[in-house]
């Protein structure tokens, strides 16, 4: 049986060999611009659990992944209106490059207030200015960031969006660890060096796209910048909800670990989960990274086939990949724990394989909505998203204090499982239903 299986994704991938290579430059391309930022962060992690401690590496995960949430709530439908429509400019349309600059200025406006609201939830005290002016500069960086990148994606500039994000990683851990060393506390210095590697890889993506942005002349120009504006926006509002709930898993697991058996334990999910889920991320996301641009610009050029044979390239190949990455991270589980600098006790350890497997369940999950996404289905997304948030928060509030927090991983898991065959599903009716 498995011999047979093996056959039929080889045959499929031959079949696809064309769409193959048109991606594998792009694919390479994320591969390298992800393999740069997960190492420096591996490394970053077992040198902030040394430097800080796992109390103080809790709480600063906490305020990265609710700073981060924000963020993402705040840019995410700007981040995503760019990739489905920067490919098709209208002649009477506003100029792209002011309304990615607007939209910017609105995303900024909304975020940056509730950044002091979200500190007082990780346990650090509204009146902490420092802790304040490093999660607003981390919020900025964050959108700029985000947005800017995203056109560079639109572009199908793929070297010039990776080559951002290896900036920000070479930027932000000497920054973070300068910021440990010399702010008190030393969370807020890490979370500091972060906010600034953000700020600067998001100048430099800026000034890359503004070559490749179109809509620079002006003529016969009817619609206001306003207007343009608020059509990304109601395209878009349903994911920056989607990528709000999506960055809930971690802040709400942290939480509740937190809640119910305290910073430590907190400290030690993060660590490995930093390390295993987000190595998963490192191989598999460039695969999402390569494709995503395509499938939109294909379905936003009127090539609706081509774009579904894109979808299914990007699963295939993921699901062959998630296999192979789980059975070696399995491998590997004491080392990885061994690396994080957290004490490899039988539950560090059983954390491991379950991480390992939702790292590529999720990864899966970025491709198998994508026709929902082109096709501006993007509530259904966001339905399914929190349903699946519902589902993880239930089993974790139910569970955690009677089981540990191997709960959190498993309940991760699922929840993966479940949103992955919910859109994929869907997105396949939608279709047979055209």
């Amino acid at each position: 049986m498995g011999y047979k299986i093996r056959v039929l994704f080889s045959g499929l991938l031959l079949l696809y060999m064309p769409y193959v290579r048109e991606l594998f430059v792009d694919t390479a391309a994320y591969l390298i611009g992800r393999a740069v930022p997960a190492l420096i962060g591996f490394v970053g992690v077992a040198i902030f659990v040394r430097a800080m401690g796992e109390h103080a590496y809790g709480i600063y995960s906490l305020v990265f992944a609710g700073t981060n949430l924000l963020s993402m709530v705040a840019v995410g439908w700007l981040s995503t209106a760019i990739l489905r429509f920067q490919a098709r400019q209208e002649r009477h349309q506003a100029p792209f490059g002011r309304i990615i600059s607007v939209g910017l200025i609105w995303a900024c406006a909304g975020a940056v207030p509730v950044a002091a609201a979200m500190l007082p939830a990780a346990g650090v005290g509204i009146h902490s200015i420092g802790a304040l002016a490093a999660s607003c500069l981390l919020v900025i960086g964050l959108n700029v960031s985000s947005a800017y990148t995203a056109s560079l994606q639109a572009a199908l500039r793929s070297r010039a969006a990776a080559s951002v994000e290896v900036l920000r990683a070479v930027v932000a851990l000497p920054a973070s660890v300068a910021g440990i060393f010399t702010v008190h506390p030393p969370y807020v210095g890490a979370v500091l060096g972060a906010g600034c590697g953000y700020a600067v890889s998001g100048a430099v993506a800026r000034l890359l796209a503004a070559t490749s942005i179109p809509g620079g002349d002006t003529a016969g120009i009817t619609e206001p910048v306003s207007v343009a504006v608020r059509r990304l926006f109601w395209f878009g509002w349903p994911l920056s909800l989607w990528f709000g709930v999506s960055l809930m898993f971690p802040f709400a697991e942290r939480f509740l670990i937190r809640w119910f058996l305290g910073s430590v334990a907190t400290g030690q999910y993060a660590a490995i989960y930093d390390v295993t889920y987000r190595g998963c991320g490192f191989l598999l996301l460039p695969i999402v990274l390569a494709i995503h641009p395509h499938i939109m610009r294909t379905y936003a050029l009127g090539r609706e086939t081509e774009s579904r044979r894109l979808w299914r390239i990007g699963l295939l190949v993921q699901v062959l990949l998630s296999f192979a990455v789980t059975l070696v991270i399995a491998i590997a589980g004491p080392w990885i724990v061994a690396l994080t600098g957290v004490r490899a006790t039988r539950t560090a350890l059983a954390l491991v394989v379950p991480l390992a497997a939702a790292g590529c369940v999720w990864q899966i999950a970025l491709v198998s909505h994508k026709i929902l996404e082109a096709r501006q289905q993007t509530r259904r997304m966001l339905v399914f998203l929190t349903i699946a948030l519902t589902a993880d928060v239930l089993i974790d509030v139910t569970m955690l204090s009677r089981f540990g927090i191997v709960v959190a991983a498993y309940a991760l898991l699922g929840a993966g499982v479940l949103y992955s065959l919910c859109t994929a599903v869907t997105g396949m009716q939608t279709v047979a239903r055209t």
